[in-house]
């Protein structure tokens, strides 16, 4: 499924739990449902030099609350020792969309960082 997020195209591939954001695959994606916001997915894309990453959430409502809660991603700017660098930022998301396709074979920057240590 895809969301437009304020200026940018968030992609989720239900099968192999990837999240790309515009064509950028994120790392470490988790969910979590909590009682009160809905399902969030949290995720992450890391910088390619000097240990920086953003730090997204990704609030989709439940469906009960869908008229009283809006789709959200949150993001915000951290260092290597995890203090943020910057205030978040949250943008409304459009409604999913749902589509069926293979996940692309793209690497995100951690797993390109690990490959080419290995």
């Amino acid at each position: 499924m895809f969301f437009q997020c304020g200026q940018k195209v968030l992609t989720y591939y239900l099968e192999s739990n990837f999240i790309f954001i515009d064509d950028t695959k994120t790392d470490d994606a988790k969910y979590l449902k909590d009682k009160d916001k809905g399902n969030l997915y949290f995720f992450k894309i890391n910088a390619e030099q000097g240990g920086l990453y953003t730090q997204y959430v990704l609030t989709i409502p439940e469906k009960k609350n869908l008229g009283k809660q809006k789709l959200t991603l949150d993001s915000q700017l951290f260092n290597a020792d995890d203090e943020a660098l910057r205030e978040a930022d949250e943008v409304n998301c459009s409604k999913a969309e749902r589509f069926i396709r293979e996940a692309p074979t793209t690497l995100s920057v951690m797993e390109r960082m690990n490959q080419d240590q290995g």
